[in-house]
């Protein structure tokens, strides 16, 4: 079996099998993940911004701030400030998106350390009520200027700041880094404490900490607890995921954003699972990961979609009252972003953690999981696209190859028997060639030379051929211009069958049309023929309609799309007819019936045929209406006295074709129907003669 044997669903199925075999071998490969990606990057493009919901607000460290407020960095007491100011705009959960890993370093703060470590070395508070009251002083004016105290006690008394840390990748023995061992208790409170394993027993994550950086001991004892603001980058490098789960020193800790979101909904953390492979449990919400306990993150837009407020209008008070309370606010310093970072989110420019934070707060509060569409589902598109393409292309040219070679096919056998227009057509509808037989109504046109064998004699055989060649073409051409479908040549005959391959209602009216064209185009041919002195000859024509046979016949090695039946035969028998009436264009009843209103025709005779039992009421084609008044007189006093001599009124039949034959001198079936009424004035016909003429010869 040869790939042209090939249907078009074997060739999905293969086109199929061969993508699915394609996909277990790159599914996982960098280059396809990364073009999954792209994909999904164009759908957020294609989606647009998202409203986020009103749970979540962003104050912002912007240059307005920095402007009105000093340079950065700040005091932390001014982060006190504003987190006593949030607590009274009734704040629900506040989150730093900054870290705090070092005490704050001030000049006033190093000075009175270095009194205070100056008095100490020289031992002057021994004993002396003023120089102990000098040391006491010393000591309350660094607790003063301790910022680090001041934002620790704000941190306690609001009792619902999320702090963030980080984990760094260097090795622990870096000097660069302090050493955190054994971990505080301030840290490990915020590790996971319910894990669930599926498979190994320890997963691999795309995230796993090699030293830890947490916020000084100071602010982390006294913040409500800690997440990490880790970003797993994807393999182009652009942030698409967040990490819920980071692993340090078989601990697994939680990121900000489910910190964020977990104390927003008011879940303790023991109420939280880690599910290996599936996801995180969020009390009653299930917020699904890859394998790799990544989640997709949903990115609403760009800044400023979330609703953003300077930090020095908020420090100020300069917001309505109603504008932070009971929601989730993050605190973000755009300007150490922007200095630091330089990567793009799928569609916007995106600060660091925020934009995840914030995605995960605003989607997971008002119910949506934070991954895509409404159905919370990251369906890849890039591969089933890319499959659906790729097979459609494999069938789309599987299809062209085999309709052009099927349109080549029937072009090579239709083209020399069809007009162009028509092989076009049936090249473009292929379906309408049902090469098995079918039966159709069809109308078939005989046409011989009369007197060919005499023709023959006086010719030499180039002659006869070119002769021959030039008549062919003529009468080829008149049959393809009438939609005719040329069968065969036999000999000096001609075949032509219309009606097929392409239907043709009119079928019969076409091969009329195209035999009395025929006759009109042999006049011309025999005065040129003449006038070169060659043989002058006619034809006759035999035109039948019935129900045929069609398709192609023969053998396994040749065969030919052709018609088979009795009428076809019956056509043939017509053409030979023309011989005993001394006529160019004989029609059965049957086409009769169906050209009578668009032909000029007479009857002829009712006549039984060599070989059929049912006699054939048979009729000549004189032209296209209207005719001549004088053939038109012809034909009513002929067809007047074929009545008179089927009723055998003998006399007045006699008189009637006369009359016919005076109006149209030479009309040889009038002159034959003159011979046969005065045959039957002399012997009269048996009594039960039924007007029927036996033909003696095919």
């Amino acid at each position: 079996m040869t790939w042209m044997n090939l249907t078009a669903f074997k060739v999905s199925l293969l086109a199929t099998l061969s993508l699915v075999v394609l996909y277990v071998f790159t599914s996982q490969s960098t280059l396809m993940r990364n073009l999954e990606a792209k994909a999904l990057d164009l759908r957020f493009q294609l989606r647009g911004v998202k409203s986020p919901g009103p749970q979540v607000a962003l104050v912002l460290i912007d240059d307005k701030s920095i402007a009105e407020l000093g340079r950065w960095p700040w005091k932390r007491s001014r982060f006190a400030e504003l987190v006593g100011r949030l607590k009274e705009a009734g704040v629900k959960v506040l989150a730093f998106d900054l870290l705090f890993t070092e005490p704050e370093a001030t000049l006033q703060r190093e000075i009175l350390q270095t009194l205070h470590t100056a008095f100490e070395s020289l031992g002057l508070s021994s004993g002396d009520p003023k120089l102990e009251a000098f040391r006491q002083t010393l000591v309350q004016l660094a607790i003063a200027v301790d910022s680090d105290r001041t934002f620790a006690a704000a941190l306690q008394d609001a009792g619902n700041v999320v702090l963030p840390l980080a984990f760094a990748s260097a090795p622990a023995r870096d000097p660069g880094l302090p050493s955190h061992n054994p971990l505080s208790a301030f840290v490990t409170r915020s590790a996971y404490r319910s894990l669930q394993h599926v498979g190994a027993e320890k997963p691999s994550l795309p995230l796993a900490g090699l030293h830890l950086v947490p916020p000084i001991a100071t602010l982390g004892e006294r913040a409500k607890i800690l997440g990490h603001v880790n970003v797993a980058f994807d393999t182009d490098g652009t942030p698409r995921y967040e990490s819920p789960v980071v692993e340090y020193q078989g601990e697994y800790y939680p990121s900000l954003a489910i910190q964020v979101v977990r104390e927003y909904l008011g879940f303790p953390l023991e109420e939280v699972k880690v599910l290996f492979e599936r996801g995180i449990q969020l009390g009653p919400l299930f917020i699904p990961t890859d394998e790799a306990m990544r989640m997709l993150v949903n990115y609403y837009g760009p800044p400023g979609t979330f609703p953003g407020y300077s930090f020095a209008d908020v420090l100020g008070g300069r917001f309505p009252d109603s504008t932070f309370k009971d929601k989730i606010v993050l605190i973000v310093c755009l300007v150490m972003i922007g200095l630091l970072l330089g990567w793009l989110s799928p569609k916007f420019p995106s600060f660091w953690g925020t934009l995840f934070a914030a995605g995960l707060g605003g989607g997971y509060v008002v119910g949506n999981l934070v991954i895509f569409t409404h159905a919370g589902l990251w369906v890849n598109l890039f591969f089933p696209l890319l499959s659906v393409g790729l097979n459609q292309s494999a069938i789309t040219l599987f299809k062209y190859l085999t309709e052009e070679r099927q349109k080549r096919i029937i072009r090579r056998a239709f083209q020399h028997y069809l007009h162009p227009a028509l092989v076009d057509q049936l090249s473009q509808q292929p379906q309408l060639l049902k090469l098995g037989g079918e039966e159709k109504e069809l109308t078939v046109l005989f046409s011989d030379v009369r007197g060919f064998s005499t023709i023959a004699e006086r010719l030499t055989p180039e002659a006869l051929v070119h002769l021959l060649n030039e008549y062919f073409t003529a009468m080829t051409q008149l049959v393809l211009e009438h939609n005719g479908l040329l069968d065969k040549y036999i000999g000096d005959a001609v075949m032509a069958v219309y009606g097929v391959p392409l239907p043709a209602p009119d079928h019969a009216y076409q091969a009329c049309a195209s035999a009395l064209t025929m006759l009109t185009s042999l006049k011309g041919l025999r005065e040129r023929w003449t006038a070169a002195g060659l043989p002058d000859f006619n034809i006759g024509i035999g035109i039948n309609t019935a129900t045929m046979v069609v398709g192609n016949m023969g053998s396994d090695i040749r065969f030919d799309y052709t018609v088979m039946g009795d009428g076809v035969n019956l056509a043939s028998r017509l053409e030979g007819v023309n011989k005993e009436y001394r006529t160019n264009i004989i029609l059965s009843e049957s086409t009769w019936e169906q050209v009578k209103d668009r032909i000029a025709t007479r009857e002829l005779d009712v006549i039984r045929v060599k070989g059929k039992a049912e006699p054939t009421r048979i009729f000549e084609a004189l032209g296209v209406p209207p005719l001549p008044p004088e053939q038109m007189g012809m034909v009513k006093l002929f067809e007047e006295g074929l009545h008179a001599y089927r009723g055998q009124r003998w006399e007045h039949a006699l008189r009637l074709f006369r009359q016919a034959q005076a109006q149209a001198p030479g009309d040889f079936p009038s002159q034959l129907y003159i011979q046969r009424c005065e045959a039957f004035m002399a012997d009269p016909p048996p009594a039960d003669w039924d007007g029927v003429y036996i033909m003696q010869t095919k």
